[in-house]
């Protein structure tokens, strides 16, 4: 399973999580399978795939989302996307959650 996490950028900050997704993020998209990491910026993501942000994570094979607690999400939820909430901004250790199963789902 492919999961993104916004994270506030790609260089100095790239491993901690950030508060909101918007379109000045770069995302961390891991895979629950491969444990592979990717680095995408959102703004290309949004701006070349599509309008409705869960039909773009959707088209990347994204099937859950890791958040701190972005109410905004609960729509992505509806669409059959997991959000995950995360109380670490930790990037690896979210990972390590994950993968453990110990992240809870975001519920309304």
């Amino acid at each position: 399973m492919k999961v993104l996490i916004p994270v506030q950028n790609d260089d100095v900050r790239k491993f901690t999580i950030s508060d909101k997704m918007n379109s000045k993020n770069f995302v961390c998209i891991y895979d629950t399978v491969t444990h592979q990491i990717q680095w995408v910026s959102l703004s290309e993501i949004v701006s070349t795939l599509a309008k409705d942000f869960s039909e773009v994570v959707k088209k990347l094979g994204v099937e859950g989302i890791v958040s701190l607690k972005d109410r905004n999400l609960f729509s992505i939820a509806d669409s059959g996307i997991e959000v995950y909430r995360s109380k670490t901004k930790d990037l690896i250790s979210a990972i390590k959650l994950l993968n453990q199963n110990k992240l809870p789902l975001l519920t309304a």
